[in-house]
């Protein structure tokens, strides 16, 4: 979900994000992403000393929110799959078995 908002390099101009090897752990501390599951909205908010990086961030933050549910979906279509592989194969074999004893 970050890889579009690390894509920025004016942002790491940021005092908050000049490390690099705590730039990630930064955003994920200041970047937050939170779902209303009653109405489907989303709300983005980033926190930063400085307001014109939180709010270069926070622009580009829907790109990232974006993503991210795009890999969510990705992500939960496969575990559905792998979730009713062996239901659907014990079914067919069922299903099968029934054929089976109906020819004979």
């Amino acid at each position: 979900m970050l890889d579009p908002v690390l894509e920025i390099g004016e942002l790491r101009a940021a005092p908050s994000l000049s490390n690099p090897a705590t730039i990630v752990a930064e955003l994920r501390k200041r970047l937050e992403v939170q779902s209303d599951s009653s109405s489907k909205m989303m709300f983005i908010t980033y926190e930063d000393a400085d307001a014109e990086y939180a709010a270069r961030i926070y622009m580009r933050s829907p790109s990232s929110t974006c993503s991210y549910i795009r890999m969510r979906a990705i992500k939960d279509h496969r575990e559905l799959q792998q979730w009713l592989n062996d239901p659907i194969r014990i079914w067919k074999l069922n299903m099968e078995y029934k054929r089976q004893g109906i020819r004979q």
